[in-house]
C-alpha cells in the first residue's frame, strides 16, 4: 500500500512494496508516485489513479521494478484526508502465467511447461515434434546461438492466429550431458480491460509504447510504433470531440505534422478519434493525454477501444449457421461492403474456419457472378497450398462459403511486421505459392489476382486464397488461343500485358505476380513504382540478393511474356532447386467438416 498526496503526486509513506518494485520504503517517501509506472504511464498514472477513486474500480497500469523490467499492476485508490488530499493506494500485480520451453542446440523442443501448451494450442507430444522456428515468427538459430540472455517482443505462431509475446532467451544450461536454451514466454493480452499508454516527445514522435495490448489493439507491435510520429496512426481528420462547437468558434485546424503537440486535450477532455489500425481500416477509440512535461519533454498519450468498434454478424447469418460459433469479424480481410469475413469454430469438431459471407441485396449481376464463380472454381481444387472450401450455403439473401482458417494471418501483414524476409524464409513460401499455381494451371485454372494479400499461413505454411477473379481457360473470357480478354487484377501486381493488349496469355500473366510476391517478399518493396516502369524495365535489384535470386527475378520479370520463364522453368532454377532439394517439411492435411443435417 502507498499513501500519496495529490499535489504532484508525493509518496509520504509505503508499506510491503518492495516484494513488487525492489525499492525499500525509504527510498520512496517524498519521490513522486509516477517512479513506480513505466514511462508511457508516467504522467497518467496519477491522473488514472484518481480516476479509480471516483468510479470505484481497480484500473491497470504498467508498473517499472527498480531494476527496470516492467509488468502489469492494478491500483485501486481510496480517500483518507479530503481537505487534505491524501490518498492510499492499493496495488497489486495482475498475475501472468509464463510459458516455459526448453529447447536443443538444432531448435528441437524438448521440454515445455502446460501453459506453453495452452497458448500453441499443441500437446507436450506435439510441441516436442516440432522446431521452436516453426513456433515463432522471424525467430532464427542465430537468436539462440548468440550465447547471451536477451528479451524482445515476437509473434507464436499458434492454431487460432499469430499471438504477440515477450520472449526472454535465457543462457543455455548443461541437463544430462546435453546443451539446452530455456526460453520464457509472456502472454501480451491479460485478463483485464484492454487500454495502451504511449509515450511521444514535442515533436510528435513517439519514443515509447506500453507492453501489453499494443498488437491486439492497434495491429501494431511495440517495436514497429517507437521512433513513427504519432500521427501514422491517428490524423487531425479523425478527430470527432464529444461535443462539437459552432463552426466560427472552432480551433483552426492544426498541420499533420503538429499533430496534438501544442494543444493536447487534458485527461478531462476524453476525445473520440479513429485510429488507422496495421491491418488495414480505421478503428473507434477514446483517447486521454496529459499534459506536456517540461523536465521529461514527454506527453503520455491513453487509448481505450470503443465497444462498438465490431459490428455483430446479423441474427439471419447466426440462425444459418448454427453449426458454427461466430467469434469476430476478420480484420485482414479485404471484402467490399456487399462482403464480410469471420472467425468462427465448428461447433462439433471444434475445427477453426473462415466464414466468408455475401449479401446478394447489395451485389450487383457482375459481383453476384464473381462470387458464385469463386465457389465453383476453388472447391475442385485439392492441394496442400490452396485454401481448402468446406461448405456452401445460400439463403434468399445471403451467399456463404466456410473456408479453412488461414490462422497465421496474410502474407502480406507477415512480410508488414517482421520486414523483408531472408532468401531461405521467402523461398520455401515462394514455392508453395508455385507448387500452388502450377497445380491451378495443369487443372486450366488462371488465378488472376495472385498477390501477398491473397496468400495466408497456417501451420507456417502458405495457402492461396480467393479465386474471386479465377477464370477456367475454356470459359468466357478466354479466346481459343487461351490468351484472357478480362482486365482484373491488383494495380501493383498487374502484368504490362494486359494494359497493353486487348488480349493476354493468363497464365504468363500470373506468374508475372509471382514474381512481384517474390521480389515484395525479398526487399519489402514493390519492384515497380507504376506501369509505365514496368513496360520500360526500370528494375534495380539490391546489392543483398542473391545472385541466383536476382537472375530469378530478372526472368520473370520481363515485360515480354514470351520471354517470361514458365512454371517448369521456374522450378527448374538454381535459386528454386535448392528449395525442393532438401525440403521434406511436413505439410498439414486441411479440415474436413461433417454438416449436420
Amino acid at each position: 500500500m502507498i499513501l500519496f498526496s495529490e499535489a504532484e503526486g508525493t509518496i509520504v509513506a509505503t508499506e510491503s512494496i518492495g516484494s513488487l518494485f525492489g525499492y525499500s520504503n525509504t527510498e520512496c517517501v517524498g519521490k513522486p508516485l509516477s517512479m513506480l509506472f513505466s514511462p508511457p504511464f508516467r504522467e497518467l498514472g496519477i491522473a488514472l489513479c484518481l480516476i479509480s477513486l471516483s468510479s470505484k474500480q481497480a484500473v491497470t497500469l504498467e508498473g517499472k521494478h527498480k531494476l527496470n523490467h516492467r509488468f502489469p499492476i492494478s491500483v485501486m485508490v481510496t480517500e483518507v484526508e479530503p481537505k487534505a488530499k491524501t490518498y492510499i493506494a492499493s496495488i497489486w500485480d495482475v498475475v501472468v502465467e509464463h510459458a516455459m520451453i526448453s529447447v536443443s542446440q538444432n531448435g528441437m523442443i524438448v521440454a515445455t511447461n502446460a501453459k506453453a501448451e495452452k497458448i500453441f494450442g499443441r500437446s507436450f507430444s506435439q510441441l516436442c515434434q516440432c522446431k521452436i522456428y516453426d513456433l515463432i515468427a522471424g525467430l532464427t538459430e542465430e537468436n539462440l546461438t548468440a550465447g547471451q540472455a536477451c528479451s524482445k517482443e515476437v509473434f507464436a505462431l499458434t492454431l487460432t492466429g499469430q499471438v504477440p509475446l515477450w520472449m526472454s532467451i535465457e543462457r543455455e544450461s548443461e541437463s544430462f550431458g546435453f546443451s539446452m536454451t530455456h526460453l520464457k514466454f509472456e502472454d501480451m493480452s491479460l485478463p483485464v480491460d484492454p487500454a495502451v499508454a504511449l509515450e511521444i516527445d514535442s515533436k510528435g514522435i513517439i519514443v515509447d509504447a506500453c507492453r501489453y495490448f499494443c498488437f491486439q489493439l492497434l495491429g501494431y507491435c511495440v517495436k514497429e510504433l517507437v521512433g513513427k510520429p504519432l500521427s501514422m496512426i491517428i490524423s487531425d481528420d479523425d478527430f470527432q470531440p464529444p461535443y462539437c462547437s459552432p463552426p466560427e468558434t472552432r480551433p483552426r485546424k492544426r498541420s499533420r505534422t503538429s499533430i496534438l503537440v501544442s494543444s493536447f486535450p487534458t485527461l478531462s477532455d476524453r476525445i473520440r478519434v479513429f485510429i488507422n489500425h496495421g491491418s488495414g481500416g480505421k478503428k473507434p477509440f477514446y483517447m486521454l493525454s496529459s499534459n506536456f512535461n517540461q523536465s521529461y519533454q514527454r506527453y503520455c498519450v491513453y487509448l481505450q477501444p470503443l465497444q462498438e468498434e465490431t459490428a455483430p454478424p446479423a441474427d439471419d447469418v447466426v440462425r444459418t449457421l448454427s453449426s458454427y460459433v461466430i467469434h469476430k469479424q476478420i480484420d485482414e480481410s479485404e471484402g467490399s461492403a456487399c462482403t464480410t469475413v469471420y472467425y468462427g469454430v465448428h461447433k462439433k469438431s471444434g475445427t477453426p474456419v473462415a466464414i466468408k459471407i455475401h449479401n446478394k441485396k447489395l451485389m450487383d449481376a457482375n459481383q453476384r457472378q464473381r462470387a458464385y464463380n469463386e465457389y465453383q472454381i476453388a472447391h475442385k481444387l485439392t492441394h496442400p497450398n490452396i485454401i481448402h472450401y468446406l461448405e456452401h450455403i445460400e439463403t434468399d439473401t445471403l451467399l456463404i462459403y466456410i473456408m479453412e482458417y488461414g490462422m497465421e494471418g496474410n502474407l502480406h501483414s507477415y512480410t508488414t511486421r517482421n520486414g523483408r524476409l531472408q532468401e531461405t524464409e521467402a523461398r520455401k513460401f515462394f514455392c508453395q505459392l508455385l507448387d500452388a499455381v502450377e497445380y491451378c494451371h495443369e487443372h486450366n485454372c488462371v488465378h488472376g489476382d495472385i498477390k501477398l494479400n491473397n496468400v495466408v499461413l497456417s501451420h507456417v505454411n502458405a495457402k492461396l486464397i480467393d479465386f474471386n477473379m479465377s477464370k477456367y481457360t475454356d470459359q468466357p473470357g478466354f479466346d481459343g488461343a487461351l490468351k484472357r480478354t478480362t482486365f482484373c487484377g491488383t494495380s501493383p501486381y498487374i502484368a504490362p500485358e494486359m494494359v497493353l493488349n486487348k488480349d493476354y496469355e493468363g497464365k504468363m500473366s500470373d506468374i508475372w505476380s509471382l514474381g512481384v510476391c517474390l521480389y515484395l517478399m525479398t526487399t519489402g518493396e514493390f519492384p515497380f513504382d507504376s506501369i509505365a516502369s514496368s513496360l520500360q524495365m526500370k528494375l534495380s535489384m539490391p546489392a543483398y540478393l542473391s545472385t541466383t535470386c536476382t537472375d530469378l527475378l530478372k526472368n520473370i520479370l520481363t515485360a515480354d511474356p514470351s520471354k517470361r520463364l514458365s512454371v517448369q522453368q521456374i522450378k527448374e532454377h538454381a535459386w528454386v532447386q535448392a528449395f525442393y532439394k532438401r525440403n521434406s517439411k511436413e505439410i498439414h492435411p486441411a479440415p474436413t467438416i461433417t454438416r449436420e443435417h
